[in-house]
């Protein structure tokens, strides 16, 4: 059987419904960022690919690097985001992803540099993750992967999904995901085991200036809820 590192053809799980805000000790939250998703497969080099298989890695010269922030080779899901003025910047990014004149790639990564959040691995070392508990990928993730300045790790919170999304509301944040606790990874599949609970928002106001890194979200809530236990 073919590695699935080496055929790159994996679709990232996707969300099925939109819920209102809810606490529950069997559900684990996180930030919901206003980015584009994509699956990041770190070996020798970085190859960033998004649904639709294409890949992204050559508009975005400044992560090319971002696999040595891995310790063993891997696949993982998550958000490229561009920052601007501390801000996360989806119409930035956009702009970025069409560019095809190398000059105005190297410019812009210079001047708008994108960073990948990784919020879940579903490869590691020769074995697949997917029937992994989310629990358990979280921590292998957490161990495989060295927050660096263009790559971070995802944080994910305890209980209080409302407090964490009033939080999203009071910064003009997109919104919250919550995740099914235990729960497997479908890829190409819709599931009811991540929902989304989302602002009536469609830009991000105020972010406060350490959002400059790829950590933005895990400063954002490390500093303002502090009543809430992470993992």
């Amino acid at each position: 059987m073919m590695d699935i590192f080496e055929t790159k053809r994996i679709s990232p799980m996707l969300i099925k419904d939109e819920v209102e805000p809810f606490d529950s000790d069997d559900w684990l939250y996180e930030l919901k960022l206003d980015g584009s998703r994509c699956l990041a497969y770190l070996g020798i080099d970085t190859v960033l690919q998004n649904k639709s298989f294409a890949m992204l890695a050559p508009a975005f010269p400044e992560l090319c690097n971002v696999h040595n922030a891995a310790l063993k080779r891997c696949i993982v899901d998550g958000e490229l985001v561009v920052m601007t003025d501390g801000n996360p910047d989806f119409e930035a990014l956009q702009g970025r992803k069409i560019m095809t004149n190398m000059m105005k790639i190297e410019i812009a990564a210079k001047q708008r540099p994108a960073s990948f959040v990784a919020y879940d691995i579903l490869y590691k070392d020769g074995e697949e993750l997917f029937q992994r508990p989310l629990e358990e990928r979280q921590a292998i993730l957490r161990e495989t992967i060295k927050d660096t300045d263009r790559i971070a790790v995802s944080r994910h919170y305890e209980r209080e999904g409302t407090a964490l999304f009033h939080l999203t509301e009071e910064a003009g944040l997109e919104g919250i995901v919550a995740k099914r606790k235990g729960s497997f990874y479908y890829p190409g599949k819709r599931t009811s085991d991540w929902v989304k609970i989302k602002n009536l928002v469609d830009r991000i106001s105020w972010l406060p200036d350490i959002l400059t890194r790829a950590a933005a979200h895990t400063a954002l809530c490390s500093d303002n809820t502090r009543v809430m236990r992470y993992c």
